[in-house]
């Protein structure tokens, strides 16, 4: 007796266990990842989502058009002509029925043509069923209610969300009708953590796309301290979040869209309203240069200067040049000086640097405008020797120029530019150049008229056993 009582208990620890272990399994979650290889010292912060119906946009698809189709003859009271919309961004198929309703009849003529509608939706292969049957005018907007599965729009949520199909019919030159389908999802998906000096906020919107690394996200940071500054910022979820001299990157985001991971590169979260007054990441030359995160715009990657540093060695130097590579100007171009752009072109600025220097030496440009052919004709995909990254802190603000540069570099209106946060000049060009271990050795925060007596001087510095630290302001 005694042992068939130690039997069924230990079937019934086992089967506990069995649970407890499917619930564990069931915890871990498919994560979309944006930012491989943050390094593990970044500050992490994990805020969980949930989706909230309401008014607000949480998803506008996009607008669909399309022709009708005749409807073989059924009959009196039969639908004359059907409209294929497609797929809505809850994964099913939408058609709607028409025929014209001249069974109703209006005493004034301006009320316009009345047709009866069927609003159809499939899934797949499966037979198509009724989502609403009613009446609508010709060429006014008809708006219906219907319910999306949250698996299908990427939310968390155990219950059905609301969307709303919003569609209009016209007639059609050739005959027949044309109609115009528009789906959305009204709601908020946010959520928030508090940490010892700020309460972190986080919602999370999507425009026609339901890919995760293709939504919008807004950080907001409220500190608990009025003496400390906050701040909040929107970007997609790919660009890297500027909240002052903080930046951030979303790392990853869970699939299902319950959980969101930001990680901090450059900065703390919350800073004194006094940091806020005075440039804090001034460079100055026998110092360490302040760290910073850009993106790569031909690796279409984000680095960092530490990143740059470990590909140099600590024996190694990172050549550092704000401006905009040299463009050729037509004979006929008249405009402004160029007074942000590079005298002489990369492929001759790298070889001035690395003259007879054993040290390896990473070159980088920061830059705001970049030819578009050449970055598709001569640098993306492959590796041409030097590193470009963008000045903002937005790579999408970085201006593609055609054939013709701008005739003239005012001060930026686009964007945080690294230029600013450094307290470097916005219309110069200027040259630095930072030891592998992170000391800036040389700093010239006007070379764009000497800009060869620079890469000389920055080249001598590198070939000296032991470089003596240089600034030019």
């Amino acid at each position: 007796m005694v042992g068939r009582k130690a039997l069924l208990w230990c079937v019934l620890c086992l089967a506990v266990l069995g649970l407890l272990r499917g619930e564990a399994l069931g915890e871990d979650k498919e994560w979309v990842v944006l930012h491989d290889g943050a390094s593990p010292a970044f500050q992490r912060y994990s805020i969980p989502l949930k989706f909230s119906p309401s008014t607000s946009t949480f998803l506008s698809g996009p607008t669909r058009k399309t022709a009708s189709k005749r409807v073989e003859d059924g009959g009196e009271g039969a639908y004359t002509d059907r409209l294929d919309f497609g797929t809505g961004v809850d994964g099913r198929d939408y058609s709607v029925l028409l025929r014209e309703a001249g069974e109703v009849q209006f005493i004034s003529p301006e009320a316009g043509r009345l047709f009866a509608a069927k609003i159809l939706r499939a899934t797949g292969n499966d037979a198509p069923e009724t989502v609403k049957e009613g009446y609508l005018f010709l060429q006014k907007e008809a708006e219906c209610k219907v319910e999306a599965c949250p698996e299908n729009v990427g939310i968390p949520s155990k219950e059905a969300v609301p969307a709303t199909l919003r569609f209009t019919v016209t007639s059609s030159n050739a005959g027949g009708y044309e109609g115009s389908f528009r789906m959305s999802i009204g709601g908020s998906l946010s959520g928030s953590i508090v940490t010892d000096k700020a309460v972190v906020s986080v919602s999370v919107t999507c425009r026609e796309s339901l890919e995760q690394k293709d939504r919008s996200v807004t950080l907001s940071v409220k500190p608990h301290d009025d003496a400390m500054i906050g701040g909040t910022v929107n970007a997609k979820v790919s660009d890297v979040l500027a909240l002052g001299s903080t930046k951030l990157i979303v790392e990853k985001v869970a699939a299902d869209g319950s959980e969101i991971v930001l990680a901090a590169v450059h900065g703390d979260l919350v800073q004194s309203k006094m940091q806020g007054r005075i440039p804090a990441n001034v460079p100055e030359v026998g110092k360490p240069f302040p760290n910073f995160a850009r993106v790569d715009l031909i690796g279409r990657r984000l680095v960092t200067l530490d990143d740059l540093r470990k590909e140099a060695g600590d024996d190694g130097f990172v050549a550092l040049l704000f401006g905009d590579l040299k463009q050729v100007l037509p004979e006929h171009y008249g405009g402004m000086p160029q007074m942000k752009q590079l005298s002489l072109d990369e492929r001759l600025v790298g070889e001035m640097l690395k003259k007879d220097v054993e040290a390896k030496v990473i070159v980088g440009f920061a830059c705001q405008e970049l030819s578009l052919t050449n970055l598709y004709e001569k640098w993306l995909g492959s590796d041409p020797g030097f590193c470009l990254i963008s000045d903002f802190s937005n790579a999408l603000q970085v201006q593609f120029s055609g054939s013709m540069p701008r005739g003239y570099y005012g001060p930026p209106s686009r964007g945080e530019t690294l230029r600013g946060q450094l307290a470097l000049p916005e219309d110069k060009v200027i040259a630095a150049l930072i030891s592998g271990r992170g000391e800036l050795v040389y700093l010239d925060a006007d070379a764009g008229k000497e800009l060869a007596g620079s890469l000389i001087q920055m080249n001598r510095l590198m070939r000296e056993p032991k470089p003596e630290a240089q600034e030019k302001r």
